[in-house]
């Protein structure tokens, strides 16, 4: 079994063309600044296989995509780090990003955040973080009713 499937998850309330869901998802870490100031939490999407960046609204229990990033997992050790925008960030395990979620197991993704990333990605064509917010109205509620969309099951280490 490869340290991927070890990895733990969050559920993202999703507003897509597949439908509105609850999605699975695995927490690679957290990107921290020099000065342990600025924490943002990088979760992998298993639908379109992006890593996004995202800063934590815990008010409206909002993540805000503020980039993406193509790191593997295994970089999250709490040993490394990585420069964007300048910037230097140490790569925390998953166990620091699940504490700045205070382990709170479900969020919503916001949309509107997402697909401004997933613009400034197409149109840069290399890693950068947005920081600024942009006011909007939020989904602030998950519905009872969200199916949820669960990680495929590790295969065996024998097949």
């Amino acid at each position: 079994m490869t340290l991927r499937h070890l990895l733990p998850t969050i559920f993202l309330y999703t507003e897509e063309q597949r439908g509105n869901q609850l999605v699975e998802s695995e927490v690679f870490g957290i990107f921290s600044d020099v000065a342990g100031i600025d924490k943002l939490v990088v979760v992998h999407d298993p639908h379109n296989r992006l890593t996004f960046v995202y800063r934590v609204d815990h008010d409206s229990d909002n993540l805000d995509a503020v980039g993406m990033t193509q790191l593997d997992s295994t970089a999250f050790d709490g040993k490394q780090s990585t420069s964007i925008n300048g910037l230097t960030y140490r790569l925390g395990p998953p166990s620091a990003a699940l504490r700045l979620l205070r382990d709170k197991p479900r969020w919503i993704q916001d949309k509107g955040s997402v697909l401004g990333v997933l613009l400034q990605n197409a149109a840069v064509r290399s890693s950068r973080l947005t920081l600024r917010r942009i006011p909007r109205p939020r989904v602030t509620r998950i519905p009872p009713d969200a199916p949820i969309v669960r990680l495929p099951s590790a295969p065996d280490a024998d097949t």
